[in-house]
């Protein structure tokens, strides 16, 4: 069985906080880990472990209140290299 999920490891997704219809907050997180389970229908669903960068925190969001940064390279799971860039 293959699983695919449209965030990759170590890619920075923004998760955004409404209240009564309204925007109030927006959040950078890095995804650290995504986790694959099943809902209670049995359909498969994944959640995004991700960490804030400030406070070093892990915290759980499912996939659609996360939004994606699209210069995240999803075939090789990591963001291209710039010309001042050091490979390791």
């Amino acid at each position: 069985m293959k699983f695919e999920c449209p965030f990759g490891i170590g890619e920075i997704v923004t998760h955004s906080t409404y209240k009564n219809g309204e925007l109030i907050r927006e959040e950078l997180f890095e995804i650290v880990a995504i986790q694959f389970a099943k809902d209670n229908d049995g359909n498969i669903e994944f959640v995004c472990l991700c960490q804030h960068p400030i406070t070093g925190d892990i915290r759980a969001f499912p996939a659609f209140k996360l939004e994606g940064d699209s210069s995240f390279d999803q075939e090789v799971g990591r963001y291209p290299l710039q010309p001042d860039d050091e490979l390791d």
